[in-house]
């Protein structure tokens, strides 16, 4: 018995999570870092964020166990505003995505099924006026 809670104990401590800067700005701070999963020698990437030169978020994201894309992905401005969302499911964007406009207003939006567009897209002008509507 207690030589099961060994392996279990030694087991449990080689695995952690881990955030490493991959790239950096000219000025030394961090332009991309990726979250991994480390598991003895298996180092598997959970999560990305990637930074302009101000420290404001350009995108973020996670991965799934086979190093694709899963969950929502957030891309922003340079201001800080968003200016698209998506979700994916295995590397492919899969159900709600939606573009912005720098002023914040939807672009247009609309869902995917194994990345492809389906059902009705709406398009909005800057002044978030619905301007076009699209079957898919």
């Amino acid at each position: 018995m207690c030589y099961i809670l060994l392996i279990t104990l030694i087991v449990g401590c080689t695995s952690q999570t881990v955030e490493e800067i991959v790239e950096t700005h000219a000025d030394g701070t961090p332009k991309v870092i990726v979250l991994y999963f480390v598991d003895g020698e298996n180092k598997t990437k959970m999560a990305t964020t990637q930074y302009y030169a101000d420290g404001k978020v350009e995108l973020s994201g996670q991965f799934n166990p086979d190093q694709k894309r899963m969950g929502k992905w957030l891309y922003n401005y340079p201001s800080g505003l968003l200016w698209s969302e998506s979700v994916y499911e295995s590397g492919k964007r899969e159900g709600y995505s939606c573009v912005y406009y720098k002023n914040g207003k939807k672009r247009y939006e609309g869902n995917y099924k194994a990345d492809k567009t389906i059902g009705t897209w709406q398009f909005y002008d800057e002044d978030g006026k619905l301007i076009k509507t699209q079957k898919h």
